[in-house]
């Protein structure tokens, strides 16, 4: 069981919102001391102009130096998986950071005149103010409207979606399509949010998304027989998955929903390594071992409404719907569009490479 465990996508423990706080109230000090300087220097005006572009410079080296040690840290990968997930109020925080940025070099020439009378900006400033403009609007475009509404990118940290999908694969995920257009399709490679048993279950923060694919929709009668798939009792050619599998041993070679009790229970029939045939069910059902070979016998039920089944390419290295059951509707996050890195992988996402 050890070897499903690391097959979900694992959002990594980083306070950007912390970073921006302290950053936010240092600089709000600083530049307070400096509007200080600048009144009380009115002869000398050369001298509030410098030190305000130290400042500036400063605040630049540091927000630059803290996400390489980010990366130096987790990695590039994780570092814009960490980005890419920003809460809102982070967002908004670095807006009202740069925004301020923005305001003040408006007023920059001031600290250069003793009559207090707004000079024209300098090149250099204005560049600043522009970029400030610019970090503003993109931000909030991004992460208020594109990211919630639009794509996304995740990265694919294990070998679950194997071949399809590898390790190091950064993926841009669409969630117009299932927002606005229509339902999730079967054979789809979705992104979605994990039951918490799961997501605890392989030892997960809040906030961590698996990327499976979506083998049965509601209504549909699944099923796996002798490693194959049947969907409404015609068998389904899988291409892309992976064979020969990479650990036949401990593989679910039969697998079934129940209704046993009022509940749906996925059920399933293993191979240990020792070659013997169990049938197994997630103990998170609270199923007792006396009951298993009973349970097995039942026939196999349909989906129920807004209820979809998601299974990794990889079968045997896959902790996935066949040991969780199926996902609600409002926890798909959206549909993997486009393989963006690494270049030498560029392509639709669910083409074999």
């Amino acid at each position: 069981m050890q070897s499903l465990l690391g097959q979900v996508m694992p959002m990594p423990d980083v306070d950007l919102r912390g970073f921006w706080l302290t950053f936010g109230a240092i600089a709000a000090i600083v530049r307070l001391a400096i509007a200080f300087y600048q009144v009380a220097d009115k002869r000398r005006t050369d001298g509030p102009a410098n030190a305000l572009a130290v400042f500036y410079i400063a605040g630049v080296l540091t927000v630059i130096g803290h996400f390489a040690k980010l990366i130096g840290d987790i990695g590039f990968q994780p570092t814009v998986e960490v980005l890419a997930k920003a809460d809102v109020g982070t967002v908004l925080l670095f807006g009202a950071v740069c925004t301020a940025i923005r305001i003040d070099l408006h007023y920059y020439a001031r600290g250069r005149d003793d009559r207090f009378e707004l000079l024209p900006l300098g090149i250099s400033s204005r560049w600043i103010q522009e970029i400030s403009d610019s970090l503003v609007y993109a931000g909030l475009l991004v992460f208020l409207i594109i990211r919630p509404f639009f794509i996304q990118t995740f990265i694919i940290p294990s070998p679950s979606m194997v071949p399809t999908l590898v390790e190091g694969d950064i993926l841009i995920v669409d969630k117009f399509t299932y927002r606005f257009l229509r339902e999730p399709q079967a054979g789809e490679i979705v992104v979605f949010k994990p039951p918490n048993s799961a997501r605890e279950m392989t030892g997960q923060p809040e906030g961590t998304d698996f990327v499976k694919r979506l083998i049965g929709v509601p209504g549909d009668i699944v099923e796996l027989r002798d490693s194959k798939l049947f969907r409404n009792g015609i068998a389904v050619n899988e291409v892309y998955v992976q064979d020969p599998p990479i650990m036949p041993e401990a593989d679910v070679v039969d697998f079934k929903f129940v209704e046993f009790n009022g509940r749906m229970i996925a059920v399933r029939r293993m191979l240990d390594f020792s070659g013997r045939s169990v049938v197994d069910v997630d103990r998170t059902y609270g199923i007792s071992s006396s009951q298993l070979d009973s349970l097995w016998e039942l026939p196999a039920a349909k989906l129920p409404d807004e209820q979809y089944l998601m299974v990794g390419d990889n079968r045997t290295q896959s902790y996935d719907g066949r040991f969780w059951g199926p996902i609600p509707r409002h926890q798909i996050v959206g549909k993997s569009w486009w393989r963006i890195l690494p270049i030498n992988r560029f392509g639709h996402s669910d083409r074999r490479r």
